[in-house]
């Protein structure tokens, strides 16, 4: 397993779980944040973490998948919070400044919706 490897420091192990993950970490917290700066952001710290706390990844309790989606919601309420700390993450919704106006019409009904289900909606969107 890749992140078993990553816990063992291993570089190119890291190297190949970030290319094969980073577009779907990238897309979804672009879903969240409406922004494609916090998107970058959010996705680079994510996989920081995950290369400083590998071993916290429990192997057979939780899919690698589902363990890296949590560390990138993680990532993303911490910088909101960081940003907005007397605003409610579960009332905040982007404004969608980088949402351009052709784009299709579910990522504009997604800056929407309530973090929650814009959060079910783009793990929904994102994990294959």
């Amino acid at each position: 397993m890749l992140l078993a490897a990553i816990k063992r420091e291993d570089h190119g192990a890291f190297t190949c779980f970030v290319r094969r993950h980073l577009n779907a970490v990238h897309a979804y917290a672009f879903r969240l944040s409406g922004s494609r700066a916090d998107a970058d952001d959010i996705a680079q710290d994510t996989f920081l973490k995950v290369w400083q706390k590998a071993e916290t990844y429990k192997q057979g309790q939780v899919k690698p998948t589902t363990w890296l989606h949590r560390v990138a919601h993680n990532t993303f309420v911490d910088l909101f919070r960081k940003r907005k700390p007397t605003e409610s993450i579960e009332e905040w919704s982007p404004k969608a400044p980088d949402i351009d106006p052709d784009a299709g019409l579910l990522e504009r009904a997604l800056t929407q919706l309530p973090l929650t289900q814009r959060t079910a909606f783009a793990l929904c969107l994102t994990v294959n």
